[in-house]
């Protein structure tokens, strides 16, 4: 009895092991500018000239794993990153930031290039001005990405919500993701 559970076993389990070894990881380094949203702040220079902090602006530095899969073409992605925005004035200081985690599929459509989307997630996003800060509540959008070997363009849509308030952190990004493979 125990030799044919063991041999039942094996072969209910066979066809996972074969699956699981047509699937590869590779680690994932990214870079992103992202562009967009509402404004959040004005600063006014004495220059009188003026910067607006926007919700959906910032660089986005990110890592994490592509998944290669059985079907011909489908990768997975997931990523988590920090997303970081500050002002060029010298009297005040203003910075803005959120951790997105992103999960996407994109699928190969040849000679390198590729289209894809997914979920994108921030958590915790904050506006800090001089020693007052506003928390934003965790946000959850949709993410499309194009791009072609190591470069992508995208757009990511997403709200960030304050109190009774509703800012749009929706932004256009352009960046280089680099998978790792050793």
């Amino acid at each position: 009895m125990r030799f044919t559970g063991a041999v039942l076993g094996l072969v209910l389990l066979s066809p996972l092991s074969v699956i699981a070894e047509e699937w590869s990881a590779a680690p994932l380094l990214g870079l992103d500018a992202q562009f967009g949203g509402d404004t959040l702040i004005t600063i006014q220079y004495e220059d009188g000239s003026d910067q607006d902090i926007n919700a959906g602006n910032g660089l986005v530095f990110n890592g994490g794993v592509l998944v290669e899969t059985p079907v011909t073409g489908l990768d997975l992605r997931a990523v988590v990153g920090w997303k970081y925005s500050t002002s060029m004035a010298s009297n005040i200081d203003v910075t803005k930031t959120a951790f997105p985690v992103e999960l996407t599929a994109r699928y190969g459509v040849g000679s390198g290039f590729f289209v894809g989307g997914g979920l994108t997630h921030h958590l915790n996003p904050k506006l800090t001005v001089d020693d007052d800060s506003v928390d934003f509540d965790s946000s959850t959008g949709l993410v499309l990405r194009a791009g072609w070997e190591f470069i992508v363009v995208g757009y990511s849509s997403l709200d960030y919500d304050y109190e009774s308030e509703t800012y749009d952190a929706s932004s256009f990004n352009i960046g280089l993701e680099v998978p790792l493979n050793f």
